[in-house]
């Protein structure tokens, strides 16, 4: 009960004050006090404490906030799909960010010291095989084939469970939910490691492809754009997957996209992985809010011994931004105005945690002699 009264105070205080003024208004206008006008003022009071505790007369606010700025913001921009608020004012929020945080950090905790010991349990047992039996071809397979399938396995079940612990964090934003994936960098090629959903692949797209990835690899800073439609139009946005030039011709005939039906059209369509046809993107896929955050060690103090194992550049040379990276966390949604400063700071803190993941499988396979001596041994000899 005091826990309540703490809480509340600002709405007990105001109730008195309801009842007062009713009381006064009672007593100078109709010379006495009616029971049916206090009551009308202890409804009143009732009806605004429960829409603001339920968070309805901050939507309202929120909604004709949005519907001004659609009218007087020049753009392009669709109007918002049921976006409820970002309302940082309501402790309620920030409970909510650091508890969601909290069970982030805390579920990470017990999973990277397993990962990194069971990674090292096999790593030794390659490493031991090499020196006491280098000629015994099966044995080395064997044990490369178990690291690696280990790897690659326990990374789909982390990378998974983190991405439930991601959009635990945006659950009360929207109707929608994020689409999150994890991507790296290979031969130039932008590669999918981690998808929510498989609906199409990245693998045929080029850093320059997509002007998020090549931000990010050129500034090694996160990359933020709340409303592609509009960066298109103004020729500050690219990405292989829309027909940029046709959206740019459209809006110089009709200034706006009426609907993200129309939205989706301007996308190209999907190939399936194991035949030709081809598929309408879903509405999911063709967003038009995107968050890239770098998994990356750039701008940490680095030794000269860490940067000659994991061939990272001298600190501060052109090349650091980007060999530093080990990856992208890459967030996006289908409403534009979606993400915001806080997330961008948030996204960090997932990214430098899931980095350290990507940090200790390429140390026992990519950048472990004793792996690599092992695959070249158990590779065929080329005719």
């Amino acid at each position: 009960m005091i826990q309540f009264l703490k809480n509340n105070k600002e709405w007990i205080f105001s109730g008195i004050g309801v009842f007062a003024l009713t009381t006064c208004y009672n007593i100078l206008l109709e010379d006495g006090i009616r029971p049916y006008s206090i009551l009308i003022g202890i409804i009143v009071w009732l009806l605004i404490f429960a829409s603001w505790k339920s968070r309805f007369l901050m939507y309202i606010c929120c909604k004709i906030v949005e519907l001004l700025d659609f009218f007087t913001t020049t753009g392009s921009k669709i109007a918002p799909e049921k976006i409820i608020y970002n309302c940082y004012s309501l402790k309620e929020y920030h409970y909510d960010v650091i508890s969601s945080l909290s069970e982030f950090i805390c579920k990470n905790q017990g999973k990277i010291p397993q990962f990194n010991y069971n990674a090292a349990e096999k790593h030794k047992n390659i490493k031991k095989v090499m020196g006491d039996d280098p000629n015994n071809i099966e044995l080395i397979k064997k044990y490369c084939a178990e690291l690696s399938s280990f790897i690659e396995n326990e990374l789909d079940e982390i990378f998974d469970i983190n991405k439930n612990l991601i959009l635990n964090y945006f659950k009360t934003r929207s109707k929608f939910l994020p689409r999150i994936s994890i991507k790296a960098e290979e031969n130039g090629k932008i590669v999918d490691l981690y998808r929510d959903d498989w609906e199409y692949f990245s693998d045929d797209q080029t850093i320059a492809d997509n002007s998020g990835s090549e931000h990010v690899f050129g500034k090694g800073k996160f990359f933020l754009c709340n409303d592609i439609i509009d960066a298109i139009h103004k020729e500050k946005y690219n990405n292989s997957r829309i027909n940029c030039w046709q959206l740019r011709s459209h809006l110089k005939n009709h200034k706006r996209v009426k609907d993200h039906s129309e939205w989706t059209s301007f996308w190209k369509h999907n190939v399936k992985s194991d035949s030709d046809e081809n598929i309408r993107p879903s509405p999911e896929s063709c967003y038009q809010s995107t968050l890239i955050i770098p998994m990356t060690l750039y701008r940490n103090e680095l030794s000269e011994d860490f940067r000659t194992h994991f061939e990272i550049p001298k600190q501060n040379s052109g090349e650091e931004k980007s060999r530093a990276i080990w990856g992208l966390l890459c967030l996006d949604h289908r409403e534009s105005s979606y993400f915001d400063e806080l997330d961008v700071s948030v996204g960090y803190i997932w990214a430098d945690i899931l980095s350290l993941y990507l940090i200790n499988a390429l140390m026992y396979t990519d950048h472990s002699c004793t792996f690599n001596n092992a695959t070249d041994a158990i590779q065929p000899p080329l005719r």
